[in-house]
């Protein structure tokens, strides 16, 4: 379903930026649901990851700029 949506858009817009399903609620976090997006047949579908950056719970603050350290097991090999 991924390939066939991203070579419609493709073909209608061939600038258009198609992103990966966002992760968001797994146990272990959105790093695990892209990982396993792209090890089940995504790879070459997307052209930049999409994610939502909720942040751990509420009991410290969470500086914005932590956010991005959410997704980095994402873009380890």
């Amino acid at each position: 379903m991924c390939q066939d949506m991203y070579d419609i858009v493709r073909s209608l817009q061939p600038s258009a930026v198609v992103l990966s399903p966002s992760g968001v609620g797994s146990p272990n976090g959105p790093a695990d649901e892209v990982r396993a997006f792209f090890s089940n047949g995504g790879k070459g579908y997307a052209d930049a990851v999409a994610f939502h950056g909720y942040p751990p719970c509420c009991s410290t603050p969470y500086p914005p700029e932590d956010i991005l350290n959410i997704l980095a097991p994402c873009l380890e090999p």
